[in-house]
């Protein structure tokens, strides 16, 4: 008979442990101060990722309903961004180059060009004295 009262009230203090962390932690997390963003215009370029760290993000109001998840991409999306303006900017350069060996492809040409009329002039030249 005793080790079955002491087994009853093994079970309801344990329940009643359980109860009372499970209001504490509740009435913690109603009490815990929202998180307010000082910074009207906080995007992902403002911020300053290099220092950035765990210490300095206050994780204890960290939470799901404190986060912007419609902005959270936007890191994302600027990293899509650039890359396109990468490949843009690759292409106009890759055109560019292109376009200054077919100048200089012409520039070669027009020369040879002159050279060759520049000799036909003296070869008419030399027919002309020789006749």
């Amino acid at each position: 008979m005793l080790k079955q009262s002491s087994i009853r009230m093994k079970k309801v203090l344990a329940s009643l442990l359980a109860i009372i962390f499970v209001v504490s932690v509740t009435a913690a997390t109603v009490s815990a101060e929202p998180v307010v963003v000082k910074e009207k215009n906080m995007t992902m370029k403002n911020m300053d990722m290099k220092n950035m760290t765990m210490k300095n993000m206050d994780m204890k109001n960290m939470t799901m309903k404190n986060m912007d998840m419609k902005n959270m991409t936007m890191k994302n999306m600027d990293l899509k961004e650039k890359k396109q303006e990468e490949k843009k900017e690759k292409k106009k350069e890759k055109l560019e180059r292109k376009i200054k060996e077919k100048e200089m492809k012409l520039e070669r040409k027009i020369k040879k060009l002159e050279m060759e009329k520049d000799q036909l002039k003296n070869m008419e030249m030399k027919n002309m004295k020789m006749k």
